[in-house]
């Protein structure tokens, strides 16, 4: 009994330490440590063609374009407005054509767990055209999340601008591009290639 109670003191004492070695608080610690709202994260100047792409694919009002990426002869557009998340697809030799754009509305914890990316909840909006493109827009308040299958192979994405990172290689050619913070893309991003 007695060993229990020695032992049971030293645990005691370690975490008063733990605590005092914190400043007796650990909201500051896990404060730095939360993820940032897509709503914070910095909107992206476009020039040139990709501004008129942009243009093309927003509807008027609070829209903020968070990233682009270059994909064979399309430019991808990932933008917020109206607390939906959004993905709008432009063929640079057409800017002012959207070929695709999808949207979704942002997941709460009313809607469920996690789903298939860490991050969540999302909620989730999906599209396939006759030309064999597949895309899903996932909307969740700290991270977007898009699968996207295109008429060709993905091999060629490039021209990244503002936050976003991206695999490829996923079953049915997906690629799987993280819209967040950069911790968060990194989390998705892994958790993605380690589900493939």
């Amino acid at each position: 009994m007695s060993r229990r109670r020695c032992g049971l003191a030293v645990v005691v004492a370690a975490l008063i330490a733990c605590t005092a070695c914190s400043g007796g608080s650990t909201d500051e610690t896990s404060e730095t440590a939360r993820p940032e709202p897509l709503r914070e994260l910095p909107e992206l100047e476009l020039y040139g063609a990709e501004s008129a792409a942009a243009a093309s694919v927003l509807d008027p009002g609070e829209a903020r374009v968070l990233a682009t990426a270059q994909t064979g002869e399309e430019t991808l557009v990932f933008f917020t407005q109206d607390g939906s998340c959004g993905l709008g697809l432009v063929r640079t030799d057409r800017p002012s054509e959207v070929a695709l754009r999808l949207t979704s509305e942002a997941g709460s914890s009313e809607h469920g767990g996690q789903g298939r990316h860490p991050g969540g909840p999302y909620r989730q909006t999906s599209s396939s055209g006759p030309d064999g493109r597949w895309s899903a827009v996932l909307c969740g308040e700290h991270a977007m999340v898009v699968e996207y299958a295109p008429v060709s192979s993905a091999d060629d994405i490039g021209d990244l601008a503002g936050e976003v990172d991206f695999v490829t290689g996923l079953p049915g050619d997906t690629t799987v591009f993280a819209v967040a913070d950069a911790s968060r893309r990194d989390l998705i991003l892994r958790s993605t290639t380690a589900d493939g």
